[in-house]
């Protein structure tokens, strides 16, 4: 059984398109968008619900046009969040992987593997599960969207 989650709004930002998640009353909707399409979106999901955007972070290589492109719609959404005066908060990925695996060397598979574990199996068309339409990047948002419910609960536990 999924447990009852927050209203939250998690988005893993990329270069065009973004992968987000929007949870609450026991339901969990994500999906991979076109930016300016989620920057639509948040504008209408901003009563009673809590922003949380990854940060990105630099891996010790230089940054390419990709890279700059990610954080200039890190700041976007955040930018359009603030002015809106909405809960908004920033969290590099590494946070997030101490949080729930215990080690910032996690891969993508381990962090889905958690979130299944955490959240429920993805189930099938017929009986879908509570991360049934979890695609993609939205993985790494519902992995922000847990550490930002144990955030709100006073919960997080870096181990």
């Amino acid at each position: 059984m999924m447990p009852e989650m927050r209203k939250i709004f998690a988005i893993d930002p990329g270069q065009e398109q973004s992968g987000w998640v929007r949870c609450g009353n026991d339901r969990i909707e994500s999906g991979i968008s076109l930016n300016k399409e989620i920057r639509r979106t948040l504008l209408c999901s901003l009563s009673d619900t809590s922003f949380w955007i990854e940060l990105f972070e630099p891996r010790g290589k230089s940054l390419d046009a990709r890279c700059l492109d990610t954080l200039l719609w890190t700041g976007r959404f955040w930018e359009l969040l603030e002015n809106e005066r909405a809960s908004v908060s920033l969290v590099s990925r590494s946070k997030v992987k101490l949080e729930l695996l215990g080690t910032t060397k996690a891969t993508k598979a381990d962090i889905r593997n958690k979130v299944i574990e955490v959240l429920g199996p993805k189930g099938t068309k017929k009986a879908p599960g509570p991360t049934y339409s979890v695609t993609s990047h939205a993985w790494d948002a519902l992995a922000l969207a847990i550490y930002a419910d144990r955030s709100m609960r006073g919960a997080l536990q870096y181990r």
